[in-house]
């Protein structure tokens, strides 16, 4: 299971939002979900913080012991 992702991250994803990034420019630059990005800067908006709690990051390709544990 990933882990969660630090606010530092989260706060930095929304500060190059807000120099004039895309929320999709920001969220690939950084390597996380575009949805998270749109999600952290709707939350910084209404409450000025970055969402906190457990966001995963991009998918990568799976190893081939990865696949085999995940067929048991």
């Amino acid at each position: 299971m990933p882990s969660a992702l630090s606010v530092n991250l989260r706060e930095r994803v929304v500060a190059a939002i807000e120099a004039g990034a895309s929320r999709r420019q920001a969220a690939k630059r950084f390597g996380v979900w575009a949805a998270s990005a749109v999600r952290w800067v709707g939350s910084r908006r209404a409450h000025a913080v970055a969402l906190e709690g457990p966001v995963r990051t991009m998918p990568q390709l799976a190893t081939e012991a990865e696949r085999s544990y995940e067929q048991l």
